[in-house]
């Protein structure tokens, strides 16, 4: 278990990071190319271990199955999260498109109890509330006029609550997470591909390569979210998910947020107030505490009852 939670972190170690490549990557392409070739290189660095570690007989499982819709829906969201969060980032900052967004952490609980009717624990929505906090902690309080930025930022959140959900189902069907990851980047490679040329045309393709000299950031920015926010990122995603239920991996993807707000003041030079330091640690806490909640609760209860007995004492 504690393995399925430290790739849960990881995954939301690399997307967190992804926010930056975003940035980078909007200084020579749009939203529609930067999530097709995150997706196409994704998919290009995983086929080696795809020939090495897969077999025919898993690629016929999942198309032979009831889970290729499933599949299906869970690439159509992903590819519209991607979309939108990069999107969102050139009409709104990126405090509060980051803040915004991971409210799926909230939405995802909310969707699983009335859909599913999944029990959830007192400790859990703590857990939760304690790390929106801390996440307003992170902004100072403050958020500036809602704008269209963050409306996609809010439908981002929307999709990715239910991204989360649909993976939740995958992973029951307990098949190779490469295979599950490989099919899934090649469904969204070809709807980005399709949806980038019908939008925006070749043109800022052709605009990046020749101008590719003075686009090095943009280069770099899109190999970074290829293969670490999105081959590496997802593929933990699905490896924790096969043993974290939705409204947990929900909940420790929040420190994506802080991750990026970490990474930027080490990597962009952007400044960290104390509000926004303490805020992080208060998600972090949170997060790295969710493994401990039967423990704690034991504790807690066995404190409670000698407090009682010496006060009758």
């Amino acid at each position: 278990m504690l393995f399925s939670y430290f790739c849960a972190f990881l995954a939301a170690f690399f997307w967190g990071a992804g926010f930056i490549g975003s940035r980078m990557g909007l200084d020579g392409l749009d939203a529609y190319w930067i999530t097709f070739f995150r997706f196409l290189i994704a998919l290009l660095f995983s086929f080696p271990f795809v020939l090495y570690k897969c077999r025919l007989r898993d690629f016929k499982a999942v198309f032979t199955s009831k889970l290729l819709p499933i599949l299906l829906l869970a690439s159509f969201l992903l590819s519209m999260m991607m979309f939108l969060q990069v999107q969102a980032l050139e009409y709104t900052s990126v405090a509060n498109s980051g803040f915004i967004i991971i409210l799926y952490a909230f939405i995802t609980p909310i969707l699983m109890l009335s859909f599913f009717k999944t029990k959830l624990s007192n400790f859990y929505w703590s857990m939760l509330m304690i790390s929106l906090g801390g996440m307003a902690f992170m902004l100072d309080f403050n958020i500036e006029g809602f704008n269209r930025g963050d409306f996609l930022s809010l439908l981002c959140a929307l999709c990715s609550a239910l991204q989360i959900i649909v993976i939740s189902k995958a992973t029951e069907y307990k098949l190779n997470s490469i295979v599950l990851n490989f099919t899934q980047m090649f469904f969204i490679s070809i709807i980005m591909l399709i949806t980038s040329l019908s939008v925006k045309g070749i043109t800022p393709v052709y605009t990046l390569v020749e101008n590719i000299q003075h686009n090095h950031q943009t280069i770099w920015g899109l190999l970074f979210m290829g293969v670490f926010s999105t081959a590496l990122g997802f593929f933990m995603q699905l490896e924790a998910q096969k043993r974290i239920k939705s409204h947990m991996a929900s909940l420790i993807f929040l420190t994506e947020s802080p991750i990026a707000a970490i990474l930027a003041f080490f990597i962009l030079g952007e400044v960290m107030s104390a509000n926004a330091i303490l805020g992080a640690c208060i998600v972090m806490l949170c997060i790295a505490v969710l493994p401990f909640e039967a423990y704690i609760k034991t504790s807690t209860k066995r404190f409670l009852l000698k407090r009682v007995y010496f006060i009758f004492k």
